[in-house]
């Protein structure tokens, strides 16, 4: 995990761009829904869990479904990364929690940018941060 900067972090989750939106899916340029971006990402870095562990470990892959609304994805982040407070900054894990409870995650780029995977526009994308009630959490570098 040596040299891993929030540069480091933005540059591979752009290599992402344009690999296919696809439910459960943990393979670049094959397909990965939003968490999967991340946790392949961590994997890409070698960017080990605040326990130590690699992140894919825990990976569920069906958070929505084994705790409806978001709950089991949420504490799982929270068990595993860095919480933060204060605004989003290069190499964040940014959280959109919606009214439904239902979750949904990306990489920030920017201050206003982030890369996710978007079920609607069927692929890994950049795009302004519109929605502005979010949590963040960093890796822990």
């Amino acid at each position: 995990m040596t040299n891993i900067t929030p540069e480091t972090i933005k540059t591979t989750a752009r290599k992402y761009i344009g690999t296919p939106f696809h439910k459960q899916g943990r393979i670049i340029g094959v397909g990965v829904d939003c968490i999967g971006l991340i946790i392949c990402i961590a994997n890409d870095l070698n960017i080990s869990s605040k326990t130590g562990d690699l992140i894919n470990l825990y990976d569920k892959y069906i958070y929505n479904v084994e705790k409806p609304n978001g709950i089991l994805l949420i504490s799982t982040l929270n068990k595993h990364l860095i919480e933060k407070d204060g605004e989003p900054s290069d190499g964040d894990i940014i959280a959109f929690i919606r009214k439904d409870m239902h979750v949904h995650v990306g990489i920030v780029t920017e201050k206003e940018r982030f890369i996710h995977s978007c079920m609607i526009r069927g692929a890994v994308i950049e795009e302004k941060i519109t929605n502005k009630k979010y949590k963040l959490w960093s890796f822990n570098l």
